[in-house]
């Protein structure tokens, strides 16, 4: 497995390979052609966050921007040396120095003494060079992008490796889960200036709807509860029981979960007394998905998955596992009811549902599909909250979801394969399909604060990247 380590880690390699890079341009790297005059234009350029208008000139073709605004953006050191006649660009990357050094009569460049092929010239003693190249040679780093024409650079240095799990937080910052060579670590990370903000000495967890605080379960087998402001952790080592799908109050002062080794006890840690309390006791075992769906009545959903039942023979013995009784349901359970009995919501064992997720008046939606009918369409379903009614809102027959998720404001999502990447869309509130933006990359996980802000995990398990959306704009904030 990859592991996430800082970029500046590999910034000495960089240093001792740059004398074979930039071979395509070898032809124009050394040409002399001061008695051209060119046409200079302004440039969008983000630098750090901040967008700013930036010099170029057309150069045969290649758009070559102004190396002393870019630098500058950067705070990066130029000195020109009239008599040589020669810009010096200085900056560090790790601990690792850098000098470039263009001579702006012969455009021949230097990088730390070692001569480079470099698409340069000069206007008015003024070097313009092909900012991809450059700001390689630097140690910085241009963001790649999609649905945006838009230059993005930035001086930090971008997480890599396998990074795993994107949450937003308070302050529109994300909380990336790693793991590395110290086990799994979280980021919090601002993706706008693509910082990494602080580093957390915990892996995978939950955030509040609020953003402020993260709820997991450490190696002990207790929850934490870690609040971003304070930067205290609150413990609760009352129980040790297995301890999963983790879900928060909508008031962030609470945090369910499943319990015990069957998943049989649904659970609920109040942060205000640090005390847990059993508030599902209905014998249904293995429990997955834990969904709130009210808290005034206080009642829930989840999913119930039995894979596979055993088979024995005349004798009594085991003789195998009969996979046809193989199925998941979904079931609800109000705590205030007088039989204190898990009411089942759907009843299709031949049928796989998915992706459960609430809409803001408490009803359900999931996928399902014909597990014995490969032709069969994904359908889009609704259980009414009020009535346990179900229906269905679309057939998915050329767009099969891939995942459905709800922001923190309400919106659901959903994304869909397409021959080239995926496409997320919003489901409107007539129940069409409303497109927010298309990717070259296979989503694996997705999370959103609207449908203008979304993050995602995709790529391959165990080297897996996160993008950044905003307004249509992806950006890859990690490699």
């Amino acid at each position: 497995m990859k592991k996430a380590l800082p970029a500046f880690i590999v910034a000495s390699a960089l240093l001792t390979s740059q004398s074979g890079l930039f071979h395509q341009d070898r032809a124009h790297a050394e040409t002399k052609i001061s008695s051209v005059k060119y046409v200079t234009t302004k440039q969008q350029v983000s630098i750090d966050g901040s967008f700013k208008k930036v010099s170029a000139i057309n150069y045969n073709g290649k758009m070559l921007f102004s190396l002393n605004e870019i630098s500058s953006g950067l705070k990066i050191s130029s000195v020109y040396n009239q008599k040589a006649n020669t810009m010096t660009f200085s900056t560090t990357a790790g601990k690792n120095k850098i000098n470039l050094v263009i001579n702006l009569k012969t455009n021949i460049t230097m990088l730390n003494n070692k001569k480079v092929n470099f698409v340069v010239t000069s206007v008015n003693n003024i070097p313009f060079g092909d900012v991809q190249s450059f700001v390689k040679m630097i140690g910085k780093e241009i963001i790649k992008t999609e649905n945006t024409s838009d230059l993005f650079i930035t001086s930090s240095n971008l997480l890599q490796g396998d990074i795993n799990d994107a949450q937003f937080v308070a302050g529109n910052k994300l909380l990336l889960k790693a793991d590395t060579d110290d086990g799994a670590v979280s980021y919090l990370v601002n993706p706008v200036t693509f910082k990494v903000e602080k580093t957390l000495p915990f892996g995978v967890s939950v955030v509040s709807p609020n953003g402020n605080k993260a709820a997991f379960v450490d190696e002990d087998g207790f929850i934490n509860v870690y609040d971003f402001t304070t930067g205290k952790t609150l413990v609760n080592d009352k129980s040790d029981d297995p301890k999963t799908g983790l879900v928060w109050s909508k008031d962030n002062s609470k945090v369910y979960f499943l319990k015990g080794g069957n998943n049989e006890i649904v659970s609920v840690l109040n942060l205000a007394d640090n005390s847990v309390t059993d508030v599902v006791t209905d014998g249904v075992k293995f429990k997955q998905d834990l969904i709130v769906l009210s808290e005034a009545p206080l009642k829930f959903a989840y999913k119930v998955e039995s894979q596979f039942s055993t088979t024995t023979d005349p004798n009594g013995d085991y003789s195998g596992q009969d996979e046809s009784k193989a199925s998941n349901e979904l079931f609800s359970y109000d705590t205030t009811s007088a039989d204190k009995k898990a009411v089942q919501l759907t009843t299709a064992p031949t049928e796989n549902k998915a992706f459960a997720t609430t809409l803001a008046n408490g009803d359900l939606l999931y996928i399902t599909k014909n597990t014995d009918d490969d032709s069969a369409p994904e359908k889009l379903m609704l259980i009414d909250h009020a009535t346990g009614a179900t229906k269905q809102l679309l057939v998915l027959a050329d767009n099969p979801a891939r995942s459905i998720t709800k922001a923190a404001n309400g919106d659901i999502l959903l994304v869909i394969p397409k021959k080239n990447g995926d496409q997320v869309v919003q489901l409107t509130k007539d129940w069409t399909l409303k497109s927010l933006f298309s990717t070259s990359q296979t989503i694996n996980s997705i999370e959103a604060m609207n449908s203008n802000s979304i993050t995602f995990t995709y790529g391959e398990d165990g080297s897996e990247k996160v993008a950044y959306e905003a307004n249509g704009k992806v950006f890859q904030i990690t490699k």
